[in-house]
């Protein structure tokens, strides 16, 4: 649910303001409105690990919960035309979101199941 939240967001993105291994944001009009927003999707610590949080105007929403990522592995990867890996996520054309996610992390083994999906950043303007 949350990958899927985060990719419905991304594919309206016009403009990456930051971007790093666990905060992403940008500018997009991911309502259709004709207005565009800005869009910050944060992983947060919580009481099961981590969440990631998506706040759009000052209003923050949990998208997913039971995130078990560990803190060397990234939520969030970028990517430039070329498919090579950047640091500075505002240089991104392809964006890559790994979550690790255990409905119970509190209990073991653990079971988490690994979600990942790409999104390519049509819509970008370019940086001038």
């Amino acid at each position: 649910h949350g990958a899927e939240q985060i990719s419905r967001d991304l594919r309206s993105t016009i403009q990456i303001t930051s971007g790093s291994a666990d905060q992403f944001v940008f500018d997009g009009d991911y309502n259709g409105d004709g207005t565009t927003e800005s869009i910050t999707y944060s992983k947060v610590t919580s009481s099961s690990g981590f969440k990631i949080d998506r706040t759009i105007g000052g209003v923050t929403k949990t998208v997913a919960e039971g995130v078990v990522n560990s803190y060397s592995e990234p939520i969030f990867k970028y990517y430039d035309q070329d498919g090579v890996a950047q640091t500075d996520g505002t240089l991104a054309k392809l964006v890559e979101i790994e979550l690790k996610v255990d409905k119970d992390p509190s209990k073991s083994p653990n079971r988490s199941t690994t979600i990942t999906t790409k999104i390519q950043l049509r819509n970008m303007h370019e940086r001038r």
